[in-house]
């Protein structure tokens, strides 16, 4: 919330964006399904993401599971696969500084993901998504344990304030020992 954040930050920051949609529009010929991880089972698991308000240094983030389709697992054998665009994220908002809405829109191609290559900031934002499925025992939580959760939450390039990956870490202690 925005008391959580000014008391972080000893003092207000500015509304940077309002309205902020992030859409994905998915390859189908690559993508069965998909939907927005921790909205089992609700509509809006596969509607945009949206925030209303931004404030200068916050970060938005949504995480999509995809289920690959026979051509993209063929694809992903391949010793040199064909580069294709898995999926078009579109971004929009309204830039309060200049009193204009913007709109942005990004390709990103399939490929074979490594999970060693993967930012510290995305393995915790992983990390926090599956604790969350695990407790709630999501059907779609896979083989994600809180062992792997730990693993992943104890990257030391995190841009999550120490605060708050030390509060993470306790809720995940507490959590081993209910689970």
């Amino acid at each position: 919330t925005r008391e959580l954040l000014m008391e972080q930050a000893g003092s207000p920051d500015p509304v940077v964006a309002r309205r902020t949609l992030l859409a994905a529009e998915f390859n189908p010929r690559l993508v069965s399904e998909y939907r927005v991880i921790g909205y089992e089972g609700e509509a809006s698991a596969y509607a945009p993401a949206e925030a209303s308000e931004l404030l200068a240094g916050q970060s938005f983030t949504a995480l999509y599971e995809l289920v690959p389709t026979a051509a993209a697992k063929a694809l992903a054998k391949e010793a040199r696969p064909e580069k294709e665009t898995l999926f078009k994220l579109r971004l929009s908002y309204e830039d309060t500084q200049r009193r204009v809405s913007r709109k942005h829109q990004f390709v990103v191609l399939n490929g074979t993901p490594d999970w060693d290559l993967a930012s510290d900031d995305f393995r915790f934002t992983a990390a926090v998504a599956a604790m969350g499925m695990i407790m709630r025992d999501s059907p779609h939580r896979g083989t994600a344990s809180l062992d792997q959760v730990g693993r992943w939450a104890s990257g030391r390039g995190v841009s999550v304030p120490a605060r708050e990956r030390e509060e993470f870490s306790l809720l995940l202690d507490r959590a081993k020992r209910v689970f």
